[in-house]
């Protein structure tokens, strides 16, 4: 039988008097890979400090390694040895590969450091799981996958037995995401255990051995083994997968004759003579394969790589980027990146009409106007709370708002899913085919593209081999020929096999 990593029995957990987790269990054993898909992000965060950091329970019991650290009824409580890695890097900038790992682990007692040594004792863990990293490297030069498995390797060198991995899949590329799973495969057989949460069933079960389906800060249902193979997306999130099916089904063919915007020969370190046109009313997935290529690309077009021009052409005349209004860029996470703070919903959604109405900030009548015209797109008036009140939801909805007054003819989207559950990914796909059904055209830049497949009428793939830049191209037509692990082309299957069908 194996070792129980980590179990909680009857978990409660209350902040300021609310229940976040009520009777909440669940287990990993050591060598297991354990998947958590969780359909909103209620419980998610506390769960984690519970699993981490014990804070202090309503009622329950944590078990760490078979010992009983967390209850109801005690008072001393330690962290427990465990590693959580997300999307966002946990290493220290400014220090090289070695140090992060072995120097600021807890435990570390040498007074003076050996480089070398440490250095060559890093060595055969690199070799045993067959990637090249320079161990002096600075670790804020390394890509998303090299950091992944540095933290990694902290995590085993300082003998954590349990690693979480959350929502790693949207930052690194699919070549680099299935070395990642090998890695994890290498260390559970050694004992290891870890638990992988994502929002994609498909991910998930490409390398779990047992998954768990959270919703409302509870276990819904759980499967292992063949069950594994079997879908389950229809059952509990059966309105958000029928409208994405009778969203593909229905999606227009887009008039190919006269592009709206073309980019001509976009140059960087990575990126060579790389061109792409965009139609009137399209949607475009640029999938970068490799990390590196995908920040180069999002820096050159959002127009913070200076030097570099994008070269845009909009309706056949030369535009310099995001200066134009015609053109709008939402950056990544824009419920953080693209509000301004201290200020009202309203006073959000008027910046982008000062260039078109001069009198905004006077006249009453054109903001209750705005008020007004947000309340018949979305329902709810929130405009006159300050921001610091919206919600995630909220906010994103401010920022989709302020585009549509801005007016632009494409917008361009940095991974506009990352770190997005079920109820809000919705929202996002909502909000952007009600672009699309504007005239907006689309372009989404991501490494990960997960659900902008659904909206999408062309996708186009860019990755480096052997230091060289290869591009391929998929029309909606040809989407079943993708990989079946990427979310959502079982349904382009099935609609290809009923065409068949019914010819």
């Amino acid at each position: 039988m194996k070792q129980e990593v980590l179990r909680l029995e009857r978990v409660t957990y209350r902040s300021e008097g609310v229940s976040i987790l009520d009777n909440f269990s669940f287990h990993i054993a050591a060598g297991e890979i354990m998947g958590l898909q969780p359909l909103d992000n209620d419980g998610l965060d506390e769960l984690l400090d519970i699993i981490q950091n014990n804070p202090p329970l309503y009622f329950g019991f944590v078990y760490f390694m078979e010992k009983c650290v967390n209850s109801w009824r005690s008072a001393a409580r330690a962290k427990n040895r465990v590693t959580v890695i997300g999307s966002d890097s946990s290493l220290v900038k400014g220090m090289d590969v070695v140090t992060n790992i072995f120097v600021l682990r807890p435990g570390f007692r040498q007074e003076l450091i050996r480089h070398d040594l440490l250095t060559k004792q890093l060595m055969p863990f690199l070799t045993d799981i067959g990637v090249d990293i320079d161990p002096s490297a600075s670790v804020e030069h390394l890509s998303a996958f090299e950091r992944m498995v540095v933290e990694i390797l902290r995590a085993v060198v300082a003998g954590h037995h349990l690693i979480v991995l959350r929502e790693i899949g949207s930052v690194v590329s699919e070549g680099d995401l299935e070395q990642l799973h090998a890695i994890m495969r290498h260390y559970a057989d050694r004992g290891f255990a870890f638990l992988y949460i994502s929002p994609h069933y498909e991910e998930i079960r490409q390398v779990c051995t047992r998954m768990a389906l959270m919703q409302g800060a509870a276990i819904q249902t759980q499967r292992a083994g063949r069950s594994l193979d079997q879908p389950i997306s229809v059952m509990y999130y059966k309105d958000y997968y029928d409208h994405v099916t009778q969203r593909i089904r229905g999606r227009e063919w887009i008039d190919r004759r006269e592009p709206l915007l073309e980019a001509r020969d976009i140059c960087g370190d990575y990126l060579k003579h790389f061109s792409f046109s965009l139609f009137r009313g399209e949607c475009l997935i640029i999938q970068n394969l490799d990390v590196a290529v995908h920040q180069e690309m999002t820096a050159i077009l959002s127009g913070d790589e200076s030097g570099h021009d994008a070269g845009l052409e909009l309706n056949g005349r030369h535009i310099r980027g995001f200066r134009s209004r015609e053109v709008a860029y939402v950056r990544e996470d824009p419920a953080r990146t693209m509000i301004f703070e201290n200020m009202t919903g309203l006073e959000n959604i008027c910046i982008a009409l000062d260039s078109r109405i001069p009198s905004v900030w006077r006249r009453r009548k054109v903001r209750r106007a705005v008020r007004d015209e947000y309340l018949r797109l979305f329902g709810d008036d929130i405009v006159d709370k300050n921001v610091d009140e919206l919600t995630q939801a909220e906010r994103i909805r401010l920022v989709y708002c302020r585009i549509l007054f801005q007016r632009p003819q494409v917008v361009f989207f940095s991974q506009p899913y990352k770190n997005a559950d079920v109820k809000l990914r919705f929202q996002i796909c909502s909000l952007q085919e009600m672009l699309l059904r504007r005239g907006i055209s689309i372009v989404i830049l991501a490494v990960n593209i997960a659900d902008a497949l659904t909206l999408a009428d062309r996708l186009v793939r860019i990755g480096l081999k052997n230091g060289r830049m290869e591009t391929r191209e998929y029309l909606k037509q040809d989407f079943a020929s993708l990989p079946l692990n990427i979310p959502w082309v079982d349904v382009f299957s099935d609609i290809r096999k009923d065409q068949a069908g019914g010819a």
